[in-house]
């Protein structure tokens, strides 16, 4: 379980995506080696925290994929940032990924991550 992950800081002034976070996800993953292969795996070393093993990105990774698609849908509904924000579509993992305050927190990760699909609303459905 990985307990000291915040939401990923998707820095859109800086030509980040929420599409990019999780493709560089998974190309940690195609980059490691599991534990059962090979004695005590590929550890992953972070920004900061302790040391994460392939299930702890995997889990990672499908979080944030699984963030992406309900934020996705909301768009495609056509729900205003508001309306995505007020719908609490997230409140499952804000408790366990979401920082108190500054770009990590709830909100700003729903808010990046919103205006990231938007901008890029030809290419989210993929």
């Amino acid at each position: 379980m990985i307990e000291d992950l915040t939401y990923p800081v998707v820095r859109l002034d800086a030509g980040g995506t929420l599409n990019g976070t999780i493709a560089a996800l998974n190309r940690i993953l195609a980059l490691t080696v599991a534990a059962w292969r090979a004695e005590g795996g590929t550890l992953v070393i972070p920004n900061r925290g302790r040391l994460y093993d392939e299930g702890d990105v995997a889990e990672y990774r499908d979080v944030v994929t699984i963030a992406r698609d309900r934020i996705r849908d909301a768009i495609q509904k056509g729900q205003s940032l508001a309306e995505t924000k007020a719908a609490r579509i997230l409140r499952d993992y804000d408790g366990r990924y979401g920082a108190e305050k500054g770009p990590a927190s709830g909100d700003a990760f729903l808010e990046s991550a919103y205006r990231s699909l938007s901008e890029t609303k030809g290419t989210a459905a993929r």
